[in-house]
């Protein structure tokens, strides 16, 4: 069994203090822990510290939580063995009857995780033994379990599992998780209580089950999980995988977190992401805080609207919304070829030289008209990426402004020699001066972009750079 997460064991200090008054010392409070959730530690809770082979990793853990309930403001700042609450702290913020419904809903998932385990999870599990395992009931897709899920925190309950047979709804699954299509039935109500029965599990990051078809006819695969984001407006939910992976923190709104163009690989991340690719998340993100449809073209046909980055993964670009675009599947291959950009402070759509809106179908000049915005720091940074690779074309813009005027010819990024005398520019009449109409081919072969394009290569992008 897992580690108990972290939002778990700061949710139980923070109840425990609440409950003595606001202060005790460590030791103490620890062992007041031990005995109030004796029977939620995991085994491996229970094991010797790395480091501290002397200290279980969960006492180790919880004192790494108060340092962050302190910087967080809410535990007091001291070296004389006293874990406290703030001066000014409102007892009142900590809800002590819905932090022990949800430690307690946890735990009792946590034991039907070891449970399905037993039974051959995540593999093949017989589909009879579901009901014994309390993962499913009825033929409905999401299950809830009223009876016990209901409560004073949840009032329609809280979501257990989301069958995924691929029979029913245009669910999309891919390996690390399933954008699940919420119910939409000729009983509504039924429906409504379902939809806010997984809004609740989101709320509370409660680990949920995904039934999946498994080898055997007979047999379901059950996978560990967690909602991670809900779409009320696309009617979609984004489940993610964890079997054994720790839970998440409860959520708060992306726009509350800074926002980071590049990613550091190797920077510590909550460990049900680590070395996940995040194309599903990312996608599900950007169709969320865009809409399902092309930002150029107002194609809203939602089967072949894809989620642009516009720092490319290539190039480290994050997995934030921000980061991204919706674009059809033609507009993202002319995007990630370089056949148009945006501007960064406008965010007038400009088109490559010989290019423009008509010959592209853009029928957008600009961003503005979408709900929320994409990052100006990843406008600019693809802006000035984008110049840098024109060499020196003339750069239009479909507005009743001025043509920009041409882009001096810097090296490419990779060149470490000084940049040659540019050949002559082409005639107008040459056989290649006309470049091709339609998108570059996913199959086109890719270019390094440290290699000067010849004059006619230069007008077709390089497929290499595609997000």
């Amino acid at each position: 069994m897992p580690l108990t997460s972290h939002a778990t064991l700061r949710d139980r200090l923070l109840t425990y203090l609440a409950g003595v008054g606001g202060s005790s010392k460590r030791a103490q409070a620890l062992d007041a822990l031990e005995t109030l959730y004796a029977g939620q530690w995991t085994e491996e809770d229970r094991s010797p510290q790395n480091t501290r082979q002397f200290e279980t990793k969960w006492r180790n853990r919880v004192s790494f939580e108060r340092q962050r309930l302190v910087e967080r403001g809410l535990l007091q700042a001291r070296s004389d063995g006293i874990w406290a609450l703030t001066d000014g702290f409102d007892l009142s913020r900590v809800d002590l009857p819905r932090l022990a419904a949800r430690n307690a809903e946890i735990q009792r998932r946590e034991e039907m995780w070891v449970a399905a385990k037993a039974a051959g999870a995540p593999g093949d599990v017989l589909s009879r033994e579901l009901g014994s395992l309390h993962l499913r009931s009825g033929g409905r897709g999401i299950y809830v379990d009223v009876p016990m899920t209901k409560s004073a925190i949840a009032p329609a309950g809280i979501a257990v599992s989301f069958l995924d047979l691929g029979e029913v709804y245009a669910n999309e699954r891919n390996p690390h998780g399933v954008s699940y299509r919420l119910p939409r039935t000729t009983r509504e109500g039924r429906d409504q209580a379902e939809i806010a029965a997984t809004v609740r599990a989101y709320e509370l990051a409660m680990p949920v089950f995904a039934i999946l078809p498994a080898a055997r006819p007979a047999s379901r695969s059950v996978r560990r999980a967690v909602v991670e984001s809900v779409d009320l407006i696309r009617g979609s939910a984004l489940i993610t995988f964890l079997d054994d992976d720790p839970l998440p923190p409860e959520p708060k709104t992306n726009e509350d977190n800074e926002f980071e163009l590049v990613v550091d690989d190797v920077e510590t991340r909550w460990q049900r992401r680590k070395a996940r690719p995040n194309q599903a998340r990312f996608a599900f993100a950007v169709l969320q805080r865009y809409g399902a449809r092309c930002a150029v073209c107002d194609l809203d046909a939602e089967p072949v609207i894809e989620a642009a980055h516009i720092r490319a993964k290539a190039l480290q670009g994050s997995d934030d919304a921000r980061n991204g675009l919706p674009l059809c599947s033609n507009h993202h291959r002319m995007y990630d070829a370089g056949w148009f950009a945006f501007e960064p402070l406008t965010t007038k759509v400009v088109f490559g030289a010989t290019r423009d809106s008509g010959q592209l179908q853009v029928v957008r000049s600009d961003l503005t008209h979408l709900p929320l915005q994409p990052s100006t720091e990843a406008l600019g940074d693809a802006w000035r990426r984008w110049s840098a690779m024109s060499y020196g074309n003339i750069l239009r813009s479909e507005d009743p402004s001025p043509p920009a005027p041409p882009i001096p010819q810097p090296c490419p990024p990779a060149r470490l020699d000084p940049c040659p005398t540019p050949p002559p520019s082409r005639s107008a009449t040459s056989p290649s001066a006309t470049p091709p109409a339609t998108p570059p081919s996913p199959t086109s072969p890719s270019r390094s972009p440290a290699a000067r394009p010849s004059p006619s290569s230069a007008r077709t992008a390089p497929a290499s750079r595609r997000r």
